[in-house]
């Protein structure tokens, strides 16, 4: 991840950071006035609820010492780990806490496995802010919900590592999605595999992480028997036979580096983090195996690979739970459904092609962006798609050509505490006529009032897309860029998707997306096929 010299001067500069903070603390907050004085600065009476507080006043010599006095545990353990890093490295550090059955040195490793994600994350959510336009202060938001998510998913993950004995083979779903009742309860038992389907927003990653008892608060944990036990009343143990790889695959990895794939998790494709995580998942043996939308970032070649490790799973006892919009990838025997709304029976949508302009908006690597024109990109898992468009947005911002970007992790945009605050902050930033956000989000999917008390990291996966989509649009730009358009949407909001984008190149906007999905790219007036790696 790093050179051991770095991780070794890292730590240094972070225990004398933290010295230096202990000492002005003291200094700012009158702890450093004992002993002999050797500065006197004058005291500051603070007003208001803190009139009680006052901040400088006399520093003496022996306040400084008890300020040092009690920096250098902690400064020193610091410099310990720094130096332990040097010759062992973080990961082998964060793997033996992790393991511990101290809960502290289990805390230790959670937050040597958090910090480096982290430092991705702030690099990330900083690219996102500049992708929507946002002062950089708002940052704050989706960096500590980040954090607090990331900690949990790997505490949780931890906590499923103890294998529980179950004599009971059998899971029972008889509360689909959304506190509904099935007429009669579908039953799974060894080698079954079954394919949820339901309209974008319908509750199917709702049922699918209440299966695995994954991160859920309890009043959205539905009451359905996993071997036996309740997700609700006993979610460690029902974690504890089961594995989940969600939309976001990346945030369950405890380990740093892809054994898989021999590169850092931070720097895999979206398709390559999903296929490490299932590998992670089969590789723990679990007696049900539940996947998000496993398909809608995979390559041709990496479906079928994992077709075929999810049927030799299937076929020696395993039980898979799948949500897929497009079943038409999965080749599973012994397979049952689940519609949690009734399947729209067309993905494409009549309209008149859009006349594409002549003015060029930008000259990339020979390829002319135009005025209007709409495109896609191709390519398998890795190539580099998601470099390229990086690549476009840098050189478009250099040119001032006002450029948007949909990043695939759309909840690095969110800044909002509700969906509509969201709406509501976003027509306020981009400038725009109250209401044109929410307008653009219902153009694609139908809300009800209550959805939008909910937060936006809570939405569907189809539904965070199609925020952060409206988002960009507010802001009315020349070219618009977008990874995965279509992830996580049903057969209705893709044709809905379609639309939208013919009326935002009739603006005269050029749109630049990358897709697995060919049915959609061929909608574009032409795609570039990308066949040699993009470098980073």
């Amino acid at each position: 991840m790093t050179k051991p010299s770095t991780r070794l001067l890292t730590a240094a500069f972070l225990a004398l950071g933290f010295v230096l903070f202990r000492l002005l603390y003291a200094i700012s907050f009158t702890g450093a006035s004992s002993g002999n004085i050797l500065l006197n600065l004058p005291g500051i009476k603070l007003g208001g609820v803190f009139s009680h507080v006052e901040l400088f006043g006399p520093i003496g010599d022996l306040g400084l010492a008890n300020a040092l006095q009690s920096a250098m545990p902690f400064a020193a353990s610091i410099l310990a780990f720094g130096v332990l890093s040097y010759f062992v490295g973080p990961e082998l550090i964060a793997k033996r806490t992790l393991r511990s059955r101290s809960n502290f040195l289990k805390t230790l490793g959670i937050g040597l496995t958090v910090l480096p994600t982290l430092a991705e994350a702030a690099k990330r959510i900083f690219a996102a802010m500049n992708y929507r336009s946002t002062p950089k202060r708002y940052a704050v938001v989706p960096l500590l919900e980040t954090a607090i998510e990331r900690a949990n998913a790997v505490s949780f993950e931890l906590g499923s590592h103890s294998a529980v004995a179950s004599a009971v083979n059998s899971v029972v779903i008889s509360q689909p999605a959304l506190g509904r009742q099935l007429g009669e309860p579908l039953v799974l038992g060894p080698s079954d595999a079954l394919i949820v389907q339901g309209a974008t927003g319908s509750g199917k990653t709702t049922l699918l992480r209440s299966l695995s008892a994954r991160q859920l608060s309890s009043s959205r944990i539905l009451e359905n028997d996993i071997f036996g036990l309740s997700p609700k009343l006993q979610p460690s143990q029902v974690a504890s036979l089961s594995r989940y790889v969600g939309q976001q695959p990346r945030d369950a990895f405890i380990d740093w580096r892809s054994q898989e794939l021999a590169k850092p998790t931070a720097w895999l494709s979206e398709g390559e983090a999903v296929w490490s995580a299932v590998q992670n998942a089969l590789a723990a043996n679990p007696k049900l195996l539940v996947l998000d939308e496993p398909y809608a970032a995979l390559d041709d070649k990496t479906c079928s690979l994992l077709n075929e490790r999810l049927e030799a799973y299937r076929a020696a006892g395993g039980i898979v739970v799948i949500a897929e919009h497009d079943v038409s990838r999965i080749a599973l025997s012994n397979t049952k459904s689940l519609p949690l709304a009734e399947q729209p029976t067309s993905q494409s949508v009549a309209r008149n092609p859009v006349l594409v302009g002549h003015d060029l908006l930008i000259d990339f690597a020979g390829q002319r962006i135009c005025q209007g024109e709409l495109i896609s990109l191709l390519g398998p898992n890795g190539i580099g798609k998601t470099t390229m468009l990086k690549a476009i947005y840098q050189q478009a911002s250099t040119q001032k050509v006002p450029v948007r970007f949909v990043p695939e992790r759309v909840e690095d945009f969110f800044i909002g505490q509700t969906l509509r605050e969201e709406f509501e902050l976003s027509d306020k930033l981009s400038k725009s006529k109250l209401g044109l956000t929410r307008t653009t989000f219902e153009s694609l999917i139908s809300l009800d009032e209550s959805d939008l008390e909910i937060h936006p990291r809570d939405l569907s996966a189809g539904m965070k897309l199609v925020l952060a989509l409206s988002i960009a649009i507010a802001l009315k730009p020349q070219l618009l860029l977008i990874d995965e358009p279509v992830k996580g949407l049903d057969a209705d909001a893709r044709a809905n998707m379609a639309e939208v984008l013919s009326c935002v190149q009739e603006t005269g906007c050029a749109v630049v997306f990358a897709t697995h999905d060919k049915q959609f790219a061929a909608r574009a007036n032409r795609s570039i096929e990308l066949e040699k790696q993009v470098a980073r």
